[in-house]
């Protein structure tokens, strides 16, 4: 049974399955921020186009949208317009916002949602950076998962082994799963300094059982 739909932000790669989703469940509460609903998405990477998500109707009963952190039912926290205390993924550069008068400018991501629940943390695609969402967890955190959004070929290595110390300093019981927008070179470097507390996940695996 599926209780919660967690929307992390507005871009349609996230979102773009839940007109097809409400077809099929008709109870299921959707968690998103007002800024991804009402915002219009672009990237630039290859040439300007929309990325932008088609919602469906959501009835008011079943939509929670999320303007400032707060908790959800007894064991859900979702943290919203994260501060941006360290450095933001280089991969934002791309990526961008329309303005009412037609003109574009670059994505401060106040649309992103975080949840935390019983010591895990999902960031969804960490467009706020990975340090600033830990940081904004007034929580525990003993596992992350989610993207990084530390895209191959835009991040130096320097910055990542440094980023990767960080980690390792301010999270020595953290145990770190990433997939989606994390860079197979880019997670090879953090591999290198963090050793067996990074984990590469796909579908299926079973992070309960991988974690000490």
């Amino acid at each position: 049974m599926v209780d919660y739909v967690f929307i992390s932000h507005g871009h349609s790669d996230h979102a773009g399955g839940l007109k097809h989703f409400v077809k099929i469940n008709d109870k299921a509460k959707i968690i998103v921020s007002p800024d991804a609903l009402k915002g219009k998405f672009y990237s630039k990477r290859q040439g300007l186009h929309s990325i932008t998500t088609e919602w469906p109707e959501i009835p008011s009963e079943r939509l929670l949208t999320i303007e400032h952190s707060e908790s959800v039912g007894d064991d859900i926290l979702i943290l919203a317009h994260i501060p941006h205390i360290h450095p933001m993924p280089e991969g934002n550069q791309h990526l961008f916002v329309e303005k009412a008068d037609g003109s574009y400018v670059n994505d401060d991501f106040r649309h992103e949602l975080a949840l935390y629940t019983d010591g895990l943390l999902f960031t969804g695609c960490a467009h706020n950076g990975l340090e600033n969402i830990l940081a904004a967890c007034p929580f525990p955190v003993n596992t992350v998962v989610g993207g990084f959004h530390l895209l191959d070929n835009h991040e130096s290595e320097d910055k990542l082994s440094e980023l990767a110390c960080r980690l390792a300093e301010a999270c020595p019981r953290t145990q770190f799963y990433t997939s989606h927008c994390t860079g197979d070179a880019v997670f090879a470097v953090l591999h290198r300094v963090m050793g067996d507390k990074i984990h590469a996940f796909s579908c299926g695996i079973n992070i309960k059982d991988n974690v000490s």
